[in-house]
This record gives C-alpha cells, sequence and structure tokens, in this order.
C-alpha cells in the first residue's frame, strides 16, 4: 500500500482499470482491524497488554473511552478496579502517544515490540525527573527510584 499526500499531486490522468483491485480491496479489508493509524510497518501483527487501574464506580467513563477508543483491541477485568487492554497491531509504535494518555493509570505496559515498550518507560522515567526534580540516573529501568 502507498499513501500520497493530496497536496503534492500535480496532475491526474485516468488510466485503465486494475485487474487485481477487487483481491487487493479483499487484503486491506482483512488487514484493517489490525491498523491503528495509517502504517503497515511490519507486516506481522504485535501485541500490546496494558494493565491499568480504573475505579469502576467513579470512573466508568475510562472504561468507556478504553473501548470506544481502542480500536477492537480486548479490555477484560482481571481484579477490583484492574483491567487489562490488549491488541494485535501491525505497529504498536502508532498506540504509544494513545498509550501515554492513561498515565497516571497504567500499571504496567508490556508487548512484543521492545523498543515501543523500551521507549514508553524510558518516557516515563525522564517525566518523573522532569516533574519531581530528581536526577534520571536516580531510577531502574522502569523509573522506579532507586534506595
Amino acid at each position: 500500500y502507498t499513501t500520497c499526500r493530496l497536496d503534492y499531486i500535480k496532475a491526474v490522468k485516468l488510466l485503465e482499470g486494475f485487474d487485481g483491485y477487487d483481491e487487493a480491496h479483499a487484503r486491506l479489508e482483512s488487514e484493517l482491524p489490525y491498523i491503528w493509524g495509517v502504517s503497515f510497518a511490519n507486516r506481522r501483527k504485535d501485541i500490546l497488554c496494558m494493565k491499568l487501574h480504573i475505579d469502576e464506580k467513579r470512573e466508568a467513563y475510562v472504561l468507556e473511552r478504553l473501548q470506544r477508543e481502542g480500536r477492537g483491541g480486548e479490555v477484560l477485568k482481571v481484579a477490583e478496579n484492574t483491567f487489562l487492554y490488549t491488541a494485535e497491531l501491525f505497529d504498536t509504535g502508532e498506540i504509544s502517544t494513545w498509550v501515554k494518555t492513561f498515565t497516571g493509570r497504567i500499571i504496567s505496559l508490556e508487548g512484543s515490540d521492545k523498543t515501543v515498550i523500551d521507549r514508553f518507560y524510558r518516557d516515563m522515567k525522564r517525566m518523573k525527573a522532569i516533574y519531581l526534580d530528581e536526577p534520571a540516573d536516580a531510577q531502574d529501568d522502569n523509573g522506579v527510584k532507586e534506595g
């Protein structure tokens, strides 16, 4: 698949129909559930699991948001006020910004794309250092203060 910015197109010429259109369209339809944004980067599916603390009684809207915005990911209650959101995606990096909107509720984040998971924990560690005015090197890899 290829994307083109419309503002970069200078001219359009109508050509013959594409014989493989039906096959390409069927393939696209089968892959759409695994696309978060626009990327087909991997061609293999990655798994992302986010465990969250959500007060079911006072924060039902957060659960509704998780279902509404989660694009087919599964939301499973694993304990009182603890939920697991799991998604299968082609490009886990695209979901990173959305995941960070749950900061403060995230208990843990795991997934098959170690680069994305490590970046998340590194970002949280840096944020903690900025907002709590602590040196970033005083924390372990998961952003927990040592000592």
